[in-house]
Parts: structure tokens; C-alpha cells; sequence
């Protein structure tokens, strides 16, 4: 009997194209520059995702109002808006 072995430290890549180009882009520019990142995730993906009925109050409508709404958060994160 073989076991399958999940590597922890694997992470999907997000489904939005724009997001997965800035990534690229910020790793090409600084190695170092993905720690500390975060990014939105925008409704039209969560269907083919998640199995559980998602339900949003409201979409963060710019990189700038999901800056201000980072500022809040209780550590130090960059947040990357999917437009």
C-alpha cells in the first residue's frame, strides 16, 4: 500500500489571470517581495471553487479601498486587489 504525501507549503495559484501576473511580476522584480502578500478574491471565482454558498455584502470597488481596509488588519500585509 503506497501513501500519497501532500507537500504543506503548496498553495493553489489564484484563479484571476491579473492576479497571477502581478505575482509573477512583484517575484520577477524582488524575489523576497511575496512574503507579507495577500489578494482578493474576486465572486466570479469562488463558484467553480467552493462548494458552500458564498454570499457578499459588498466588493471592494479599488486597490486604494482595499489598502485602507489592510491598514486595519492586525499585522503588517500588503493586499493586491483583483479588479
Amino acid at each position: 500500500m503506497s501513501l500519497r504525501v501532500v507537500n504543506r507549503q503548496f498553495e493553489e495559484p489564484p484563479e484571476s489571470i491579473y492576479i497571477r501576473r502581478t505575482l509573477s511580476n512583484i517575484n520577477r522584480s524582488n524575489p523576497n517581495g511575496l512574503a507579507g502578500l495577500m489578494w482578493t478574491w474576486h465572486p466570479r471565482y469562488h463558484q467553480s471553487s467552493v462548494a458552500t454558498e458564498i454570499v457578499y455584502e459588498r466588493y471592494p470597488e479599488s486597490q486604494e479601498e482595499v489598502a485602507a481596509l489592510a491598514q486595519q488588519l492586525p499585522f503588517d500585509v500588503r493586499v493586491i486587489y483583483d479588479p
